[in-house]
């Protein structure tokens, strides 16, 4: 009877702790999401501004700003694995 309580209780410990760490990996993919989010749209403005102040034509604003954006999307979509501990991307 001891040893069958034993194995409930580490069993219902151990679900309880997969589904803590399963919230847990979603806040930090949903925040990492949203600061990549606002890493594109500060790209955007940033060749947007520079467009309108006459640096870049549209055109060269667009395709900078669009290169921008696909080399972010290509690291958002690396596993969490692929980085280094100090949150840095590891060139592989």
């Amino acid at each position: 009877m001891p040893l069958l309580c034993s194995l409930l209780c580490i069993t219902v410990i151990f679900v309880v702790h997969a589904f803590q760490t399963r919230e847990l990996r979603f806040e930090e993919r949903k925040n990492e999401l949203r600061h990549i989010d606002d890493a594109g749209l500060s790209i955007v403005k940033q060749f947007s501004d520079k467009a309108a102040s006459g640096a870049m034509s549209r055109e060269d604003a667009q395709k900078h700003a669009l290169e921008l954006i696909r080399r972010l999307r290509n690291l958002a979509q690396r596993p969490a694995a692929c980085r280094s501990r100090r949150g840095t991307w590891r060139s592989w």
